[in-house]
Formats: C-alpha cells, sequence, structure tokens
C-alpha cells in the first residue's frame, strides 16, 4: 500500500489559487457570454419587427440572468485572494 501523498502548504496553496483563478475565469467568460446575448436580444429586438418580441424578451433574460450568475460565482469563489490573511 502507498503511503499518501504529502504536499507542502505552499504547494497545497498554489494548487488552490491557480484552481481559484480557473474558476474566477470561468466567472468572467460566463458573464462576458451573458452579455453578449443580453445586447443581441435587445438590438434584434429594436431591428426586427414588433410581433416577434417575445423570443428577444426571453434572450434578454438568459443573459441576465448568465451575468446574475457571473457575479454568484465570483462572490463564492473569487474573492479569497482579495481578502486580507486572517490574524
Amino acid at each position: 500500500m502507498e503511503p499518501p501523498n504529502r504536499t507542502a502548504p505552499s504547494e497545497r496553496r498554489r494548487a488552490a489559487e491557480e484552481a481559484l483563478r480557473r474558476r474566477r475565469g470561468l466567472s468572467v467568460s460566463i458573464g462576458a457570454i451573458g452579455l453578449v446575448i443580453l445586447f443581441t436580444g435587445a438590438i434584434a429586438s429594436l431591428l426586427l419587427p414588433p410581433a416577434s418580441y417575445l423570443p428577444f424578451i426571453v434572450l434578454e433574460l438568459a443573459g441576465v440572468a448568465l451575468i446574475i450568475v457571473s457575479f454568484v460565482r465570483l462572490r463564492r469563489f473569487g474573492l479569497p485572494l482579495a481578502r486580507p490573511p486572517a490574524k
């Protein structure tokens, strides 16, 4: 039986910071996609006839939902690097 893998605290911290950066990057990507969807729906609703507004309103709501998800993910995962170290 192999002994458990013991890593140094600095390596664990570095790995945790890298995982945090990946999560933060994913949150930024989700927010960017949400913004694109939001503006696409808004511009399409301005350019197309009023009879077809409902799909674009739904598209805008989906964009807003993605932006909200992005901010929730940032609040949950992204702030620990910005916090001062505990005493």
